[in-house]
């Protein structure tokens, strides 16, 4: 299995990796751009829009190699969110560029799951914007960029505890629960 979580910052993304890929058994694919901030490198939007592009386009470089080594995993984030950095952060002026599309193009070949904007409560954290409006322009980004023909899957509003989206993502793809957490 190859499963993505898309959705803004505040919506359970991290949790629920963590959460299915211990019950799968599947290695964890952290979030890079996170990684990237909670290192100490500047956010995307202070970047010069080249520099900022040139960043994404290496992290999505790496991402591809490792998840071509991986073969199955769950992923913090997925195609669509870096399509939706690109776009969200200035680094392209639309979606017509190149680097948006060839995400795009990527999407058929995980299964994504996107978690609703504003049902969780919102937790400054000092990586993730401080203003949740922020967050939810990120969120419409990702929605306008959603082909018909991707592999998704929403998670339904109501569902707020750990317990309750596990057993939505894991009925929604299929799985059965394995055992042993793995983490790279």
């Amino acid at each position: 299995m190859r499963i993505a979580l898309s959705g803004s910052a505040g919506t359970g993304k991290t949790t629920l990796a963590l959460a299915l890929s211990q019950a799968l058994g599947l290695p964890l694919i952290p979030e890079e751009t996170r990684a990237r901030l909670e290192g100490g490198e500047p956010p995307l939007h202070h970047l010069d829009p080249l520099e900022g592009l040139a960043v994404l386009e290496a992290l999505w470089r790496e991402r591809l190699v490792l998840e071509a080594r991986l073969g199955a995993f769950v992923a913090d984030n997925g195609p669509l969110d870096f399509a939706a950095y690109a776009l969200h952060h200035g680094c392209v002026a639309d979606a017509s560029h190149p680097f948006v599309q060839g995400c795009l193009a990527h999407l058929p070949q995980v299964r994504t799951l996107l978690l609703p904007c504003g049902v969780l409560p919102y937790e400054r954290d000092g990586v993730r914007c401080e203003d949740p409006a922020t967050e939810a322009r990120f969120q419409a980004t990702l929605e306008t960029l959603l082909p018909g023909e991707a592999p998704l899957q929403r998670l339904p509003e109501p569902l707020t505890t750990r317990e309750g989206r596990l057993a939505w993502a894991l009925s929604a793809l299929g799985a059965v629960p394995s055992s042993g957490p793995h983490r790279l």
